[in-house]
């Protein structure tokens, strides 16, 4: 594809949403934070992102009506490889409990990896 821009809120604060499929295109901008907890696969590979909003916050949890205490995210997979995103790894990742498939290469994080993983 050549989708190009930012990835509209509209999508990201979708409550019910399962996957999302945005790989390859040429979007940009930040990562934004998705708010379904149903979410259980993003993919956002090959693209020109530069920064990242992670959708796992914990603050997210407690600011989203749509998130209990019991609630889980249901995250399996996040692929944000071959972007240009900078900056460092969230240590909230470790509250990703069904977490399978993890990558983050071919960016330019710096830092430590968080202990959480």
């Amino acid at each position: 594809n050549y989708l190009s821009g930012t990835i509209p809120t509209e999508i990201s604060s979708l409550p019910s949403l399962n996957s999302v499929y945005l790989h390859h295109n040429r979007l940009s901008g930040i990562i934004p934070s998705f708010q379904s907890a149903k979410l259980e696969v993003l993919t956002l590979s090959h693209n020109s992102f530069h920064g990242i909003e992670y959708p796992w916050r914990v603050e997210d949890l407690d600011k989203n009506h749509n998130h209990n205490e019991e609630e889980e995210y249901s995250l399996n997979i996040f692929d944000a490889s071959y972007n240009s995103i900078k900056g460092t790894i969230s240590e909230n990742i470790g509250i990703l409990s069904k977490l399978t498939v993890f990558n983050l290469s071919y960016n330019k994080f710096h830092g430590t990896v968080p202990t959480s993983i």
